[in-house]
């Protein structure tokens, strides 16, 4: 007769399944729960039926008592840590809202909040800066669309302004060949909480914007330098860093442009507040 040896890795799915029918069963001997249990694990084509054996001593049945006994441990330190936690008090939502300041209400709610102003409460509580950055992207384009048309006619009446000038006194004090003239001043706009690949994603696609990558992990050691906007990846940063980035926002006089999405969304914010020449 074939003696079957079980491996540790068979015993601990026995003694899991026996466990399992047990928590159903508990009218169910040591041996009824063996036979069952063995009777599963083949079904499930977990064991091959030449693994199956007859438990029927007490000494076969000593490892699974061992293992039973360690499970009803462990279950036990399960349920006195969540008895711990059901003690410990969960903020309800009134006190979450108490904790944040206006600037993070804004950040957070802002379009809601938009939604259910009248226009001299929506002036008085919010800047230009965070009217822009809250509209959606379609009334942007045609504000844009509008501002462009404007833009055009007064650009042609400055050219015929120009031309009908003295070319002498249009040319004083140009030298020829030299680009001392020019000064190509591009915006500074700091990213935080981007991924490697996003941010340089941003620098190639954005060439006409100084991008600067702020470690969100250090923002305690290392301030976020003077910039023109202030973009986050609301999703991969933490209450706490938000604070923080708000509060060095707050002293630079720029509010940081919080979004919740993928590179697309931040693509679409940024041309919004910040449209490509």
């Amino acid at each position: 007769m074939k003696v079957i040896k079980w491996t540790q890795d068979e015993w601990n799915e026995l003694v899991a399944k026996m466990y399992k029918i047990r928590i159903r069963n508990p009218e169910l001997s040591l041996p009824q729960l063996a036979k069952k249990a063995q009777v599963q694990l083949v079904q499930e084509k977990k064991w091959k039926q030449d693994r199956v054996r007859v438990l029927a001593t007490v000494q076969m049945m000593e490892p699974i008592l061992q293992k039973f006994r360690e499970i009803a441990g462990i279950r036990e330190d399960a349920y006195a840590q969540l008895d711990s936690l059901k003690e410990q008090h969960i903020p309800t939502k009134e006190e979450i809202l108490d904790e944040l300041t206006l600037e993070e209400k804004k950040i957070f709610f802002g379009e809601d909040i938009l939604n259910n102003l009248t226009p001299d409460e929506v002036i008085s509580y919010f800047s230009p800066h965070d009217l822009l950055a809250l509209m959606p992207t379609s009334e942007l384009v045609g504000y844009a669309t509008q501002r462009f048309a404007s833009d055009i006619l007064t650009k042609e009446l400055k050219v015929h302004h120009t031309l009908s000038r003295d070319p002498s006194e249009k040319m004083a004090g140009f030298k020829f060949g030299s680009t001392n003239n020019i000064k190509l001043v591009k915006p500074k706009v700091a990213v935080v909480g981007a991924k490697p690949e996003q941010f340089s994603d941003l620098v190639r696609d954005y060439k006409n914007i100084d991008f600067l990558a702020v470690d969100k992990m250090r923002l305690n050691e290392r301030k976020i330098p003077k910039v023109d906007k202030i973009i986050c990846w609301k999703n991969f940063l933490s209450h706490t860093q938000i604070k923080i980035i708000c509060e060095q926002g707050r002293k630079m006089e720029v509010t940081p442009l919080m979004i919740a999405g993928g590179y697309k969304t931040v693509c679409d914010k940024l041309e919004a507040i910040m449209p490509q020449e």
